[in-house]
């Protein structure tokens, strides 16, 4: 019989680690409904930072390939490493290993 057991957690941590996790599924529920809506699949260059207008998270902006050097989509698996910064990836399997990833964090 167990009479009493104490976990110790780091709030803090766990509270980032599952902040993270949110913004990981948000933005994979996005591509996928833009897939299903366009039949076209989502790219964006890994590091590229996002912009908030009236609490709508908007895709980097991007021109051509002039800005970004690199025209070919890397699609990503849950065994490759992580795209360096200014890697133009698919942007579902990309999300989909951060998901994976945020997940062992969590759990």
């Amino acid at each position: 019989k167990v009479h009493s057991a104490s976990v110790v957690l780091n709030i803090p941590d766990l509270e980032k680690a599952v902040t993270r996790r949110l913004r990981v599924v948000r933005r994979l529920e996005k591509c996928i409904a833009s897939f299903h809506s366009s039949n076209k699949r989502p790219e964006h260059v890994v590091g590229r930072s996002r912009f908030s207008f009236f609490g709508v998270v908007c895709s980097p902006i991007w021109v051509n390939t002039l800005c970004s050097g690199d025209a070919t989509t890397h699609m990503i698996g849950e065994d490759d490493p992580i795209p360096a910064k200014g890697t133009r990836v698919d942007s579902i399997s990309y999300y989909t290993r951060e998901l994976v990833e945020c997940n062992k964090v969590v759990a």
